[in-house]
């Protein structure tokens, strides 16, 4: 396993976090112009979410994870994980946004809820954590649907 000097670390991460946002979600708080060319093919959307640990993709990667159990046979260095799975709204995704976006292109099917992934909520409070995910997407669509008044 060949390491990078210090100096070939700075140069990939000067910058990193910010075109990664970039490219993840063009310009903050802005909703996108023009329908997607790929909206009609959205069947249904899996809710999950991540903590990233950004200084970790700084200086590891994205894809580069070593457990001390590895590290220790291959003799290199032990590289933690760069995310932890979380529930919707539990991590750092905008959710918000995200709901935006799909009723911006008229988006009908639903957001399953991908449980037990989220370590925080395992055992008796799995349940607890998938009805907050469940609650804070409704919050973020709007809230519970009330019809418009008949004029």
């Amino acid at each position: 396993m060949t390491q990078m000097t210090d100096e070939e670390l700075q140069v990939l991460s000067d910058g990193f976090e910010d075109r990664v946002a970039e490219m993840l979600e063009g310009e903050r708080g802005k909703a996108l112009e023009a329908p997607p060319v790929w909206h009609d093919r959205i069947f249904t959307i899996h809710g999950k979410d991540a903590n990233i640990d950004w200084e970790a993709i700084r200086t590891h990667g994205a894809y580069t994870v070593v457990s001390p159990e590895v590290a220790r046979v291959c003799k290199t260095q032990p590289v933690p994980k760069f995310s932890i799975q979380r529930n919707p709204g539990f991590g750092d995704t905008d959710w918000k946004q995200v709901l935006t976006e799909l009723r911006l292109v008229s988006y009908q099917g639903s957001i399953d809820i991908e449980g037990w992934h989220d370590r925080t909520f395992k055992g008796d409070l799995e349940m607890t954590g998938q009805v907050a995910s469940l609650n804070y997407l409704k919050t973020c669509r709007g809230g519970d649907y009330t019809p418009n008044p008949e004029l």
